[in-house]
């Protein structure tokens, strides 16, 4: 899929970082607002900045992540990819684990988002530290897919398949005929 229809490639390799630093604004942001509040209008062109740089960048590491790798990708490959795959498998399997269980971890999600807001609405957390709470699982993906992305060619999942989607069923080769030749 042609994603630069859509998004810029530039953004599309450098949409982990974006949303990175977006999520640390994000962070910094909470805490200000904690600390010593914000006017409601720069809050409110805060939020909504914030809201389109994560959608737009959102978008982009999805599209980069689905397509081939690009040129800046392969110049920033590591020299020890391999070592490297070990050390980051748990972000590995966290690629292929939310690709192949894309209902359980929304699900995950869902669940999270529901006890989360149980909790603020019974006076148990702010509204901030929920904001907080969500961060952290949400920047842990998107390194995760950051990651896969630099490492693919190394991952143990993908190793088997050519660098696509992991799958636990491999196609099957012909089987022989049951013709009697003459």
């Amino acid at each position: 899929m042609r994603y630069d229809l859509f998004v810029s490639p530039w953004i599309g390799h450098h949409a982990s970082r974006i949303l990175l630093t977006a999520f640390a604004a994000q962070v910094a942001y909470t805490a200000a607002e904690l600390l010593v509040g914000l006017p409601s209008r720069l809050a409110f062109g805060l939020e909504l900045g914030w809201t389109t740089t994560v959608l737009h960048a959102g978008l982009a590491l999805l599209l980069h992540a689905r397509g081939p790798l690009c040129e800046r990708c392969i110049a920033e490959m590591p020299l020890d990819g391999s070592a490297r795959a070990e050390r980051y498998r748990r972000n590995l399997t966290t690629v292929h684990w939310i690709r192949t269980h894309r209902w359980g971890w929304i699900g995950i999600a869902a669940a999270t988002i529901g006890l989360l807001g149980l909790a603020r609405h019974a006076g148990l957390i702010s509204e901030q530290i929920e904001a907080l709470l969500y961060a952290g699982p949400v920047m842990w993906v998107v390194l995760s897919l950051a990651r896969h992305s630099q490492l693919q060619p190394w991952c143990p999942q993908c190793r088997g398949n050519g660098g696509g989607d992991y799958n636990d069923h491999p196609i099957a080769g012909p089987r022989p005929s049951l013709a009697l030749s003459c």
